[in-house]
């Protein structure tokens, strides 16, 4: 479940039961209180953990300043409750840069609400929206390529979820290649979009791969384990940098100079699109050279290939000649 609901819902709940008067809370009472809504709101919720219990309410402390204290009582065990019991975080205001940020994602997140996999948003908008003030115009205004359609597209929000609250998958996976299904166990870390198709990055233990790449559209079943998790050493951000695509070629150390010729009449288009962002023009006479630093991958491969005859590889040689193999082979294909 995607966690931008969840943890909301979990907060909303620790907060009514902080500001009880009536009843102080251990930690066990806190945990069964936000369980019990989890699965009375949110259908195939299995709850969360005392760790996340925990967690969430340090976070509470640190991130919304609330005034969680906690009390040892009569039983032994410690009781939480607000040391002000008028003190919420649905009355916490926000500063006008933290709320003009929230209304630019909004407005993004509005373009995604109609999707099935993204009907929590239905919910979470409308109190965004009442918190804030917002949004004088709702009506869509951005366009965006994703598909929500496209198989495989129901996983993209429980995957966010599964992500950001640390948990194990074993996923059930179709390959192309495999005539039948295979089963792995995943740490998943990463969700990328490339090409109008998502794919998640996580860590496979069989293969010991921490960098192994799940394309949505073949996932057959995800299943959340009690496994623990193992952290990422990766920084995603920094981790595409060098290539484009999702998959990390293994046949090269380091990203090598790709030079390429570009046709007259495809350069405005190639300089004001970019291939990779280090993308720099050699020459603007004819022969019109660019240049980029990249490690070469079947998605950079693709997307040479599909230029046709407007783009042709200089260097790595290996790479001139597998693109010129695969062009020659296209044409004999049509009888050339």
């Amino acid at each position: 479940m995607p966690p931008s609901k969840s943890a909301y819902l979990r907060y909303c709940v620790l907060d009514e039961c902080f500001r009880n008067s009536g009843r102080n809370y251990t930690l066990d009472d806190l945990l069964d209180k936000v369980n019990e809504e989890l699965r009375e709101r949110v259908p195939g919720s299995s709850g969360i953990k005392r760790r996340q219990l925990q967690e969430d309410i340090k976070l509470m402390k640190l991130d919304l300043e609330a005034p969680i204290v906690s009390e040892p009582g009569p039983d032994r065990k410690h009781h939480y409750r607000y040391s002000d019991r008028k003190f919420s975080i649905r009355d916490k205001p926000l500063d006008a840069n933290s709320a003009k940020k929230i209304r630019e994602a909004i407005k993004i997140m509005l373009q995604f609400s109609g999707a099935p996999q993204f009907e929590w948003l239905q919910e979470v908008i409308p109190m965004m929206k009442d918190k804030l003030g917002l949004i004088e115009q709702d009506e869509s205004v951005l366009g965006m390529e994703t598909n929500m359609d496209l198989k495989g597209m129901d996983y993209l929000g429980p995957l966010f979820g599964f992500i950001v609250n640390k948990r194990v998958l074993k996923i059930t996976y179709h390959p192309f290649t495999s005539g039948e299904p295979l089963e792995f166990i995943i740490h998943p870390y990463y969700l990328k979009e490339f090409n109008n198709r998502w794919f998640l990055l996580g860590y496979n233990t069989e293969a010991d791969k921490p960098n192994w790449v799940v394309a949505l559209d073949r996932i057959v079943s995800v299943e959340e384990t009690d496994l623990p998790y193992k952290k990422s050493g990766i920084d995603w951000e920094y981790y595409f940098s060098d290539f484009v695509g999702v998959t990390k070629s293994e046949d090269y150390d380091e990203p090598v100079e790709v030079l390429l010729e570009v046709d007259e009449d495809q350069f405005p288009y190639i300089e004001t699109k970019p291939l990779h962002q280090t993308q720099r023009v050699k020459s603007r006479e004819a022969p019109i050279l660019i240049s980029i630093q990249v490690i070469p991958n079947y998605e950079l491969k693709s997307l040479l290939l599909s230029f046709g005859e407007k783009i042709r590889v200089i260097k790595p040689v290996e790479l001139r000649e597998e693109i010129a193999g695969r062009l020659k082979r296209a044409v004999e294909g049509y009888g050339g």
